[in-house]
């Protein structure tokens, strides 16, 4: 009898040691979005953003993305409002809305976009994943129109258009994708009138300011400086004065902690908030 019950203990203490403390459920990416949603229509804009800015951290959208952009606007920040619109278009380049309320506010506060090359407008139109498997898929069905015909010596116009076709449309979704690698680089500043330095130090002396909202891109590093040219401006400013548009999953600023009880989820709008 002694055996198997110091045997019995010894397997249940191990799994208590396994289990280790209870863990404090977190809320999912759906309840803080819910949540936002709810704070959004009551007119809590800093608590709407605070729960879209934790949810983003985890998962993003272009929803997400959209009503976290017309939450900033409301509070009166230009700045995070372009760059979550940006963001929205960038995850649904279809999304009118988010297209917009960004060139409502570019127009209302006169801000700048850097030109695009037509590689970088054709980049834009879709997302990359698009582009990738529409590419991969032309490209194979270029190279079989091309080589199955020989294989069975039955070779013939049609299938030589129709391989040249494919493959010149898979070389248009590698022209887009190095359009959108492109876009990578461009950024939004964050707070209005950001010194344009001339040397990459935090002693340097202002060439020139930007504006709240304004995109621009990034050309080098040094340190924790970036240089960046915009439209008719270029100089050194510090890296945390601007976020990357297609850097989904980095926050605006420091996000602060709130409560949650993940047992009594607000209930979604029936619309998501949407017009600014």
């Amino acid at each position: 009898m002694t055996r198997p019950l110091s045997r019995s203990l010894v397997l249940l203490a191990f799994t208590v040691l396994c289990a280790g403390p209870a863990q404090t459920s977190e809320p999912t990416p759906e309840t803080l979005f819910r949540s936002g949603n709810t704070a959004f229509l009551e007119g809590d804009y800093e608590t709407a953003i605070a729960y879209y800015e934790r949810a983003a951290r985890r998962e993003t959208s272009a929803a997400l993305h959209f009503n976290l952009a017309t939450a900033y606007y409301y509070t009166g920040r230009s700045g995070p409002a372009v760059l979550h619109y940006e963001r929205a278009l960038a995850l649904d380049p279809g999304h009118s809305e988010a297209r917009a309320n960004l060139a409502r506010i570019r127009s209302l506060l006169a801000l700048t976009h850097p030109s695009r090359s037509p590689a970088e407008h054709l980049g834009a139109r879709l997302r990359d994943a698009t582009w990738s498997w529409t590419g991969g898929a032309l490209f194979w069905i270029g190279i079989l129109c091309w080589v199955v015909p020989r294989l069975y010596r039955r070779d013939s116009g049609w299938f030589r258009a129709c391989g040249a076709g494919a493959l010149l449309g898979a070389a248009v979704c590698a022209t887009a994708l190095y359009g959108s690698h492109q876009l990578q680089r461009e950024a939004v500043i964050l707070q209005n009138d950001t010194p344009l330095l001339v040397s990459p130090t935090s002693d340097s002396p202002p060439a020139d300011y930007v504006h709240a909202g304004d995109v621009l891109r990034i050309t080098r590093h040094h340190d924790d400086f970036v240089f960046i040219r915009a439209v008719e401006q270029s100089g050194w400013v510090p890296r945390d004065a601007l976020r990357l548009v297609r850097a989904f999953d980095e926050p605006t600023g420091p996000i602060p902690e709130i409560p949650m009880d993940d047992d009594s989820e607000p209930a979604p709008p029936d619309t998501a908030p949407h017009q600014t």
